[in-house]
């Protein structure tokens, strides 16, 4: 039999596709009684009504599938069994699905394949969900009728006499009715209550999905095993869905012994970063207490950048009392692209949200004790050593050397503008400003051989964070030489920076390098410290002076 007839064949006994609710009903004499007949209905209504609309290989030859499997594993993520030739997309309602096809389907997240399976029929498969549609309402008794004895022909419903006679079918029957935590007392003492139902669901996860804070409890009363997470369904997942329980169910769940990180997939969100998508501080606490990732484990999302994205101060608060780190970044996943998501910080910067002083704070306490940021340094000028620290330096109009003591492979940054709105901007962690928005301008010889400071003339007001001051960034390492010399002292190396000139930037980008004794600039204003990039258009200074040159001797 050929690609895909496997599936025809089995399908095409149950009178299965389009017509399956459009058609007349089928004249085929019905085996079972209208009892067994309704039965079987019932058991159909328990697997329920999505509709699946998956991709499907099959064949009876088995060393064709498996083949076909490691073609599909070597050609890497993103392939898809669009790529395989007798390949068919099918739509069709879990309950008409061959158990074992229904099986493999119920696993897979949109875009997941299966690895091969049998069919009933003694063909293999391989299956790709599409996509999963949960409007279609549950066909009535008389349309489905005369097709029920063809479900169970081809393995998509068990036969009433199993269903009658089978143990474990009987107990999932009765599973399969509890719908409150009245019927839930009366199943008999010592039942499996973790036996999946016939829709492939556990009872706890029905439960929550239902909304039902009775049945919740008891079923945790009675030690059900809640880390169980069938259906690509985990029960923290679903208990963050109900709009008014999800906090006492988090407790309950979390005091049962479930893991706080439970996911479906290895790569899907985790609580954490779904209840602070949501804004719950109370479940972020509770996560967090419990000992969640507060990265978010594998997932795509990282928790403090969706609650800085959403704007949920308290939510924040609560993750960087946790010690998360405004600057972490995730990979990105998407197939054909690499690099890493966007940090927290570069969402506040960007969007200017008002969380972004909390980052801030967060990120110079982290920072500023490491022992790459640490560094000192001075001015000289005709001999005369001048301290590097907050306040007013009095020069010449004249040649001055700055000097700094830095470990080898960091990088320092000075920015210098003719305002003092530079220091307003930093000291009130207003992270819009334009002093965040550092321009890297490459007009700099990284040899040593330039001996200038660049210098931006006056910050726009009406421009905010659209002009920025100018900046330079210096680092002495294999690569970079942006020092004209290093000096060997007893206390350590000093890198030296000889100025005899400013690179005048004018508000339209334009450069003008004039030197110090022509200048009439009065005073120049810079903040230099160590460098902390937090993406390609923005950065910081880490244990940073704010310097006042003042050329009045």
């Amino acid at each position: 039999m050929n690609t895909f007839s496997a599936l025809r064949h089995s399908l095409a006994a149950a009178c299965l596709g389009a017509a399956l609710l459009s058609g007349p009903a089928a004249a085929a004499p019905a085996p079972y009684s209208d009892q067994q007949l309704r039965t079987l209905y019932e058991e159909a209504a328990a697997v329920g009504a999505l509709s699946y609309t998956f991709l499907m290989f099959a064949t009876r030859d088995e060393d064709i599938i498996q083949d076909a499997h490691r073609r599909l594993l070597s050609a890497g993520p993103g392939t898809s069994l669009k790529n395989l030739p007798g390949a068919r997309s099918n739509s069709l309602m879990v309950f008409v699905l061959p158990a074992p096809l229904r099986e493999q389907l119920n696993q897979l997240i949109e875009g997941g394949r299966s690895a091969p399976f049998q069919l009933p029929d003694g063909g293999w498969a391989i299956v790709e969900l599409e996509s999963v549609d949960t409007s279609k309402s549950m066909p009535t008794f008389e349309q489905l009728k005369a097709r029920l004895p063809g479900f169970v022909a081809v393995g998509a419903l068990p036969t009433p006499d199993d269903l009658r006679n089978d143990p474990v079918l009987v107990q999932r029957t009765l599973l399969n009715k509890v719908d409150s935590a009245k019927s839930f007392d009366k199943l008999p003492p010592g039942m499996d209550v973790d036996q999946p139902l016939s829709s492939g669901y556990l009872l706890l996860q029905q439960a929550l999905i239902r909304d039902d804070a009775a049945l919740v409890a008891g079923l945790l009363k009675r030690r059900t095993k809640a880390n169980l997470c069938p259906m690509r369904a985990c029960p923290l997942q679903l208990a963050l869905q109900s709009p008014t329980h999800a906090t006492e169910y988090v407790k309950q769940l979390l005091d049962a012994g479930v893991q706080p990180d439970q996911v479906p997939a290895p790569d899907a969100d985790t609580a954490l970063t779904i209840a602070a998508l949501a804004g719950n501080a109370d479940v972020v606490k509770l996560l967090l207490d419990k000992g969640a990732d507060i990265n978010g484990g594998k997932g795509p999302r990282v928790p403090l950048t969706v609650a800085i994205h959403r704007g949920y101060g308290d939510v924040v608060q609560l993750l960087l009392d946790k010690g998360a780190d405004p600057l972490f970044r995730k990979p990105v996943k998407t197939p054909g692209m690499s690099g890493s998501s966007i940090s927290a910080m570069s969402i506040a910067l960007q969007n200017g949200k008002p969380e972004g002083a909390l980052l801030r704070t967060a990120v110079m306490k982290k920072f500023s004790s490491q022992p790459q940021h640490q560094w000192d340094g001075w001015l000289e000028q005709d001999g005369e050593r001048l301290p590097m620290t907050d306040g007013t330096l009095h020069l010449k109009r004249k040649p001055f050397t700055l000097f700094l003591r830095m470990p080898a492979d960091s990088q320092m940054r000075l920015a210098s503008c003719t305002s003092t709105r530079i220091f307003d901007e930093i000291r009130t962690n207003d992270l819009g400003a334009a002093v965040y928005q550092l321009d890297k301008p490459g007009l700099e010889p990284r040899d040593g051989s330039a001996r200038w400071l660049l210098v931006s003339s006056d910050i726009n007001p009406a421009a905010k964070g659209k002009r920025p001051p100018a900046t330079q960034t210096w680092q002495w390492s294999g690569l970079r030489q942006d020092f004209n010399r290093r000096d060997k002292t007893p206390q350590g190396d000093v890198f030296v920076r000889e100025i005899d000139a400013f690179m005048m930037a004018a508000g339209s980008g334009e450069y003008a390098r004039v030197a110090i004794e022509e200048s009439k600039l009065p005073e120049v204003n810079i903040v230099i410290g160590s460098a902390l990039d937090y993406d390609s258009s923005a950065g910081d200074f880490v244990n940073a002076h704010h310097i006042k040159l003042v050329f009045d001797r």
